[in-house]
C-alpha cells in the first residue's frame, strides 16, 4: 500500500461519515509504506470496528475481497496512468468512486463517479451520495 494510492483520504472520509452517524466498514488491501501510517490513524480515530487493513493477497483473494463489497474507492492522490483496479473493481460489481486526475477518469467512465484527488471531504460527500441514493446507481447495489 503507496501512500500516493490515497489510503489515508478513504479512512479520512470514513472518520468524517462516522462524525455524521453513518457507520460503514472498508476493507484496505496490499503490503507497502502506508500500512503502519494507515493503522495508526485508524487505531487514533477509533476505526478499529469499522476497517480492515488486510495486506498483501493473491489475485483471486482480491476478487473475492471486491465481490463482497459494494463500492470500490479508488482514492489516489497522484494522477494514475490507468485504473486497472477500477476495471477489476467494475469486473467483480462494484460501483467505483475515483480520483479525477490521471487515467482513472478515463478507464471510470459513466460507470462511477470522480473527484478531485486529495479532497477527502468531497470522497466522503460522494460515498454518502451512492449509500443514501442507491436507486440512482443501481450497479452499487
Amino acid at each position: 500500500m503507496e501512500v500516493d494510492k490515497g489510503p489515508l483520504d478513504l479512512a479520512k472520509a470514513l472518520k468524517l461519515l462516522q462524525e455524521e452517524g453513518l457507520i460503514l466498514t472498508a476493507s484496505f488491501v496490499g503490503p507497502g509504506p502506508a500500512e503502519n501510517l494507515l493503522r495508526n490513524f485508524i487505531n487514533q480515530q477509533r476505526l478499529e470496528n469499522q476497517v480492515s487493513v488486510l495486506g498483501k493477497k493473491e489475485e483471486a483473494e482480491v476478487a473475492e475481497i471486491m465481490r463482497k463489497h459494494k463500492i470500490l474507492v479508488v482514492p489516489s492522490i497522484w494522477k494514475e496512468p490507468f485504473g486497472i483496479v477500477a476495471l477489476e473493481g467494475m469486473a467483480s460489481g462494484c460501483f467505483i468512486i475515483g480520483t479525477e486526475a490521471g487515467g482513472l477518469k478515463e478507464a471510470i467512465g459513466n460507470c462511477g463517479l470522480l473527484y478531485p484527488n486529495g479532497d477527502f471531504v468531497q470522497l466522503a460527500k460522494l460515498i454518502k451520495e451512492v449509500i443514501s441514493h442507491p436507486y440512482k446507481y443501481q450497479n452499487a447495489f
